[in-house]
């Protein structure tokens, strides 16, 4: 249905946008998401996702490495029955706002990922208690060093996570395959779906959302994509 939606009722907008006969090439769903609170997913950067099966002759991996854009649509929703376990557990008040309490976090990298582009994109750096959490989590603890080394010191890869919170309703959109990323959902239900598009497909979504950005110039060559990050 995702994909059928974006062939019969975006590409019609964006065609009088171009004023030509603007086609979607392989854009498709690459996957709906449901996180409970408390849930995550692990550190990952989606490298094999545009790379396709080995010894391939169907075009399949020509196809994926095309693909190098992700854009999710996020809703957040707060539970009520959650909440009161929340409010028991911290003897006080939680805040009922869903924004803020889910979020994307992202490790700066490469040329493209740095922090003045994290900041422009509403991303900062974790607090302190975000740290605790972050790396006293399995699914986050890959190091040798304790928890509490990796809250402590300065030069340590527990300061280099930034943070990007959710908004309900937003958009997030990003470039692969080099931005190491996780989700956390510490307090929300945090609902995604997720689409797969090229340079020239994102170029003319950014175009009819208004915004003035030149993914064409990045090129989509998968091999030197870690040199054109970006978010």
């Amino acid at each position: 249905r995702l994909y059928d939606a974006l062939r019969t009722n975006l590409e019609p907008k964006l065609k009088q946008v171009y004023k030509s006969d603007f086609r979607f090439e392989y854009a498709r769903s690459s996957g709906m998401f449901w996180y409970t609170p408390g849930s995550v997913r692990e550190w990952h950067n989606n490298r094999l996702d545009v790379v396709g099966p080995k010894n391939d002759n169907s075009g399949t991996a020509e196809i994926l490495s095309t693909q190098v854009w992700r854009m999710y649509f996020v809703r957040t929703v707060r539970d009520a029955d959650f909440d009161s376990k929340l409010r028991e557990l911290r003897k006080g008040e939680v805040d009922h706002n869903a924004n803020g309490h889910s979020a994307m976090h992202i490790i700066p990298g490469g040329a493209g990922i740095t922090e003045e582009v994290l900041k422009d994109a509403g991303a900062r750096r974790l607090t302190d208690g975000e740290r605790r959490r972050q790396w006293s989590d399995e699914f986050a603890e890959p190091f040798s060093q304790s928890a509490a080394d990796l809250t402590t010191t300065d030069s340590s890869l527990n300061r280099t996570v930034w943070r990007l919170p959710d908004q309900d309703g937003y958009v997030t959109l990003f470039r692969l395959p080099d931005i190491w990323h996780c989700i956390v959902s510490e307090e929300v239900h945090r609902y995604s779906i997720g689409f797969a598009f090229s340079d020239r497909e994102v170029q003319a979504l950014l175009s009819l959302a208004g915004i003035d950005f030149d993914t064409t110039s990045r090129g989509i060559d998968v091999e030197k994509s870690n040199q054109r990050d970006e978010l």
